[in-house]
């Protein structure tokens, strides 16, 4: 008798109304190339054979938006819209909450537009094993703890990495570990693989891409336009 195929589901988290970059629209509906950035994140996970179904999370105040991307691209996986909470801990719950038949969940970001199917597929190899992982870059600045902005004392880079995602949990551990924190009244944790961590579970980092940044400024804006003109032109 073969094997059961496991359900592999996608939460993506677009879910924020963008009060640091004072846009009047959502970063993930700001445009590149007159495409949503949340579209090219999108993109991705459809085409990535592994991925059974997506979770799109989205803000209260963009679900018609969100309604009218999907249709002009004619999104197949996506199964569901889920309202954002007030925090990301609270975005990816009550994604969690609406998932019925599922394995293994990857959690990412909607605003990381240039992460690739590499990306997702070294997560799930990954997680198949070890139950959770996240993609993660080597740090390569110097960092320092400040004190009253003042250098307090130079950190070992060696050992310090930045959190991406990709993420991958067993989505039982993922449940039980938001679940736990509400319980516990912790409300604000940035980070899936942090829950984790309150169930004594290990964390395995995967090596990801320094390309996979984050838009969380306007700056980011500008620097991921550049970069998908090189990308483009294949520099």
């Amino acid at each position: 008798m073969k094997n059961k195929k496991k359900v592999i589901k996608a939460i993506i988290l677009a879910g924020g109304y963008s009060t640091r970059m004072n846009l009047r629209i959502p970063k993930q509906m700001a445009k590149i190339d007159n495409k949503a950035i949340v579209a090219y994140t999108l993109d991705v996970f459809e085409r990535c054979k592994a991925i059974d179904n997506i979770i799109l999370v989205v803000h209260k105040k963009i679900v018609r938006q969100s309604r009218n991307l999907i249709k002009k691209y004619g999104y197949k996986k996506i199964e569901q819209l889920c309202l954002g909470g007030s925090s990301r801990q609270q975005s990816v719950f009550n994604a969690l909450k609406m998932i019925r038949n599922c394995d293994y969940v990857i959690i990412h970001d909607g605003v990381r537009p240039f992460v690739t199917e590499d990306n997702i597929l070294k997560i799930i190899r990954s997680v198949k094993m070890l139950g959770a992982v996240t993609c993660a870059v080597k740090a390569i600045d110097t960092i320092v703890e400040a004190k009253e902005n003042f250098i307090g004392r130079t950190l070992c880079r060696d050992v310090l990495w930045h959190i991406q995602t990709p993420q991958g949990f067993r989505f039982d551990l993922l449940f039980k570990a938001h679940q736990k924190a509400k319980a516990e009244g912790i409300k604000n944790v940035s980070d899936d693989a942090q829950l984790l961590l309150g169930l004594k579970k290990e964390v395995k980092l995967i090596e990801g891409s320094y390309k996979n940044i984050k838009v969380t400024t306007m700056s980011d804006l500008f620097l991921i336009k550049k970069l998908k003109k090189t990308i483009a032109a294949g520099r």
